[in-house]
């Protein structure tokens, strides 16, 4: 480093001291930051950007000694804050982006292999304990029963274990008693996890390392926001290996620890088309010859996140600007789990879309039927680790309008669906006016989509109105899904699992 050249501490340092003048007297960091507007910030975090950048060549050890400089201004607490609550979308992209954590000369994400292993012999993969809520009726259990059916294709010995995380049941799935698990307690080396890292803290110490037991385990988290809250973080420390659906999940997840983690996107579920779309569509109370634009949700998630109201506006715009016929369907599950305020509100707002509302509990065969039946799926979240919905929706050849921010991005692109603008704001308190319980999740400061209501209407129109460009749109989109097979996914994991099957082997 010249003379000339800023220290690593006075970058930190200068940057520090931009968010105290910015802000007025020392105090609390996100009081300070309300302070600063969103343009200020990203100044601010270009600052940090810089730093992070000039402190690439060196260690992981010598980075938080430097970052420690930040202390007269914020502890490091405080600081893992202010990261959370910057442009993170930008850090992300930049290849100095884990430098204040981690060591960059030495990446530890494993994207997924582009084609399935050709030639050799069939690996063979080692006997694998999988705990999961295993009849949840939300998407985390949808993820873990698909998530097995790929391992299972693999040919990889599989055990379910099941734990109940209090979601309600899905419909035609046999019962099964928490914690009944044959291997559990045996020799099995191997150990995946679907419980989430939100209630990860729910499984025991004692249940993850018993004594004299030598295992390895393997989280399979979700994670919709490019970071992850300081309060889940610890979680991360109590696995061995990450699983992740998607880049977007695992680059979440990778700025908060060294843990090797590995991509493997869930394979796409192969459905049939509706034989007699017009029957069908006439036993739900739909007219047969409307363009049927499908929302989904579940009452259990985040309405905030998940933003039926853009939705709906975006369906209601669309609807006054066309003569083509349009009916909104909305499939609402754990309708029960919506507080009194959120449900008024969603069914105002339905009304005035006149939208028919689908309430029942389906199963997966009834649930495929109905994304059959629908010519548009529309999803403008704020964001999303991956989106089981849209990918529902693309196997069903329904093209999906979705925003064009989070992991969804991954399985389709401009030509596979009708990608919609946003602007990237901030979780705030306004957020969680009806449901304060999801301020541990979502960070208030951090980054998310507001999608472009406008644009997705005019998505909406045009596709209502081109029937040739909506059936080439949904064409591709199920070609698309049908390259990612359950056997292409399942050998990909199988061979993880042998490779971590023999390095243990190799150890003891």
């Amino acid at each position: 480093m010249s003379s000339n050249e800023p220290s690593p501490e006075d970058l930190l340092g200068r940057a520090a001291s931009l968010l105290v003048s910015s802000a007025g007297a020392p105090r609390s960091l996100p009081t300070r930051l309300e302070g600063i507007d969103f343009e200020r910030r990203r100044h601010l975090f270009d600052a940090l950007i810089e730093a992070a950048t000039t402190l690439a060549t060196h260690t992981a050890a010598e980075i938080d000694a430097r970052a420690s400089g930040l202390g007269q201004a914020m502890d490091q607490v405080e600081l893992d804050l202010f990261l959370e609550s910057a442009d993170l979308d930008a850090w992300m992209r930049r290849s100095a982006a884990a430098a204040l954590l981690l060591d960059p000369a030495a990446p530890r994400i494993h994207p997924a292999e582009p084609t399935p292993p050709t030639g050799g012999a069939t690996v063979q993969a080692p006997p694998v304990v999988f705990h999961a809520d295993w009849t949840a009726m939300n998407g985390l259990g949808v993820a873990a029963r698909r998530l097995a059916a790929d391992l299972e294709a693999g040919d990889v010995p599989l055990e379910r274990c099941h734990h109940d995380t209090g979601a309600p049941p899905a419909p035609g799935l046999e019962p099964l008693i928490p914690g009944r698990c044959a291997s559990a307690t045996s020799a099995t080396r191997i150990h995946l996890w679907g419980i989430n890292l939100n209630i990860f803290d729910h499984v025991s110490d004692a249940d993850l390392r018993p004594a004299g037991a030598s295992r390895h385990h393997i989280a399979t988290w979700y994670w919709e926001l490019p970071s992850v809250p300081l309060r889940f973080r610890d979680q991360l420390g109590r696995v061995d290996e990450l699983w992740a659906p998607t880049s977007f999940i695992a680059r979440a997840l990778q700025s908060h620890h060294d843990l090797e983690t590995f991509v493997f996107p869930p394979s796409s579920p192969v459905l049939e088309e509706p034989s007699d779309h017009a029957t069908l569509r006439r036993s739900i109370g739909l007219d047969p010859g409307t363009v049927v634009v499908l929302m989904s949700f579940d009452g259990n998630s985040s309405l905030v996140r998940k933003n039926p109201w853009a939705s709906i506006d975006a369906f209601t715009f669309a609807q006054a600007s066309t003569k083509v016929p349009l009916q909104l369907v909305v499939k609402l599950t754990g309708r029960g789990t919506l507080d009194a305020t959120s449900l008024r509100r969603l069914e105002g707002a339905m009304a005035r879309a006149r939208a028919v509302m689908i309430d029942d509990d389906l199963d997966d065969a009834a649930m495929a039927q109905l994304f059959g039946t629908a010519d548009l799926y529309l999803s403008l979240h704020r964001s999303e680790g991956l989106g089981l919905g849209m990918v529902e929706a693309m196997a069903s050849s329904t093209v999906v309008v979705a925003t064009a921010f989070g992991g969804n991005l991954e399985v389709m692109d401009d030509d596979t669906a009708a990608l919609v603008g946003y602007d990237l704001v901030q979780v705030s308190d306004a957020d969680f006016s009806d449901r304060d319980g999801l301020k541990p999740i979502y960070t208030v400061g951090a980054p998310w989509a507001e999608a472009d209501v406008n644009q997705a209407a005019g998505w909406i129109v045009r596709l209502a109105e081109d029937p040739a460009l909506r059936g080439a749109i949904a064409l591709a989109a199920l070609e698309r899904s049908r390259g990612r097979s359950a056997a292409h996914s399942g050998a990909a994991m199988a061979a993880r699992l042998a490779a971590v099957a023999a390095a243990h082997e190799a150890l003891s």
